[in-house]
């Protein structure tokens, strides 16, 4: 019998889901402070390797704010890709994990205790996702940020806390309370910083099990936003179109509920999950945080 006629039941065949080109969070450090840029300040890293290079500018970036690098691992191993400090992104959707030994696949967010259980001596790490359309590069269409660890916390509390708060809900006010998704304004993440050029450094950990890392925040936002402020933000009405039909979308439900155990059956949760869980304790933070 041809493998080209033998009967297939479909119910057998891999299905690994929709998927897209992503950037991870890199952590700056202290000691690259000759070198500055990313390296120092912590941002973002976009392997080349995920991205149609058919899709990338003149100057081969995939948009403005980005510039050519290279990350070198501890191993020795290189990966080519592009640094941004900031991202600004029309979120669609996240998703959260928790990661137990450093195996991806871990357990749901909500379910803290048994990933706690298997953990051993150390303690679950979060795993957050967040896609959208990133703002210079929506030619590749969704794309999907991604943090581990305290930055996953910084992310969960001050980004998404700080565009609630001084973006989404004073728009609310202005449309004289009908709220508006996330995806309709974009929201700037990138590291902290003491000054322009200096970075909030932050030692997390405990015992001999320390790092220092850099965490994120709403970038650009000092509180609430007025109407101009608003405006400047806005994703533009054709933009908005296109985003409020992918937020429905079959493949990126499928994405959102992919941690959770969903189906795409269901009609389509919130952009943003609840909160970070109270009275955890530290998380250690890796090396490398992808």
């Amino acid at each position: 019998m041809s493998w080209q006629t033998v009967e297939v039941d479909p119910t057998q065949v891999e299905s690994f889901g929709p998927q897209y080109p992503f950037a991870y969070w890199l952590n700056g450090k202290p000691q690259m402070k000759q070198t500055g840029g990313v390296l120092y300040t912590g941002g973002w890293f976009m392997p080349v390797d995920n991205l149609d290079t058919g899709l990338l500018n003149e100057e081969g970036l995939p948009g403005p704010g980005w510039d050519h690098g290279e990350m070198v691992f501890e191993s020795g191993n290189d990966q080519a890709g592009f640094f941004a400090k900031n991202i600004h992104i029309a979120m669609l959707v996240s998703r959260r994990r928790w990661i137990v030994n450093g195996v991806d696949g871990g357990f749901a967010w909500d379910d803290y205790k048994g990933a706690n259980a298997s953990s051993g001596a150390n303690s679950p790490r979060g795993h957050m996702q967040i896609l959208g359309l990133i703002k210079g590069a929506e030619q590749f269409g969704p794309v999907f940020l991604s943090a581990k660890g305290m930055t996953t916390k910084g992310i969960t509390n001050d980004v998404f806390g700080a565009f609630n708060q001084n973006i989404i809900a004073e728009a609310a006010n202005l449309r004289s309370g009908n709220r508006p998704p996330f995806f309709m304004f974009w929201m700037s993440i990138g590291p902290r910083m003491k000054t322009k050029d200096t970075p909030d450094f932050t030692v997390v950990g405990s015992g001999a099990r320390t790092s220092t890392i850099t965490l994120p925040c709403l970038a650009g936002v000092d509180g609430k936003a007025d109407a101009d402020a608003l405006n400047k933000r806005y994703v533009g009405g054709e933009l908005y179109a296109r985003l409020a039909e992918l937020r429905n979308s079959a493949d990126v439900v499928t994405w959102e509920k992919a941690w959770d155990g969903s189906t795409t059956e269901t009609e389509p949760g919130p952009s943003v999950s609840p909160g970070w869980p109270e009275d955890l304790p530290p998380l250690d933070e890796d090396e490398m945080p992808f």
